[in-house]
């Protein structure tokens, strides 16, 4: 189900304005276990929800892809550098990979910005998101 969304979305919106850059921020794991050692315990969205997010971006469905690497650099079970490297090493169309960043976590654990920066030699993977906006310009009762 997500798999033919995420397809024909893009699809319609390349159809509608060329110009326009449509992708997905899925889960930063696509399976536990991949790669290995990561994820273990953790929910499969593959499996959960029907999220083939290593098929999109394999089949070039999206523009970017932004992987949700909400983690520390020290995470045993979920290695932000880790995920980001496997998640280079399967960008085979290539595509846009930019890291999903929480706003949130960025000023205790300011080294995931260095790991991007390191990677940024490469220009599919130029960049980052952050999210939540409300994170970074926190307005009265968002608290």
């Amino acid at each position: 189900m997500a798999s033919a969304t995420s397809l024909t979305m893009g699809a319609e919106i390349k159809k509608e304005k060329p110009w326009v850059r449509f992708g997905i921020s899925p889960f930063g794991l696509w399976r536990p276990g991949y790669p290995e050692g990561t994820g273990k315990g953790a929910l499969d969205p593959f499996d959960a929800i029907a999220a083939d997010s290593l098929k999109w971006l394999r089949n070039g469905w999206c523009d970017y892809l932004a992987p949700q690497l909400y983690w520390s650099i020290d995470a045993p079970e979920q290695s932000f550098p880790a995920l980001l490297k496997w998640w280079a090493g399967q960008n085979t169309a290539p595509r846009h990979l930019w890291p999903g960043l929480s706003a949130a976590t960025i000023a205790p654990d300011g080294r995931r910005i260095a790991v991007t920066r390191a990677r940024e030699q490469s220009p599919e993977l130029a960049g980052k998101l952050q999210a939540p906006l409300m994170e970074l310009f926190p307005a009265e009762g968002n608290e």
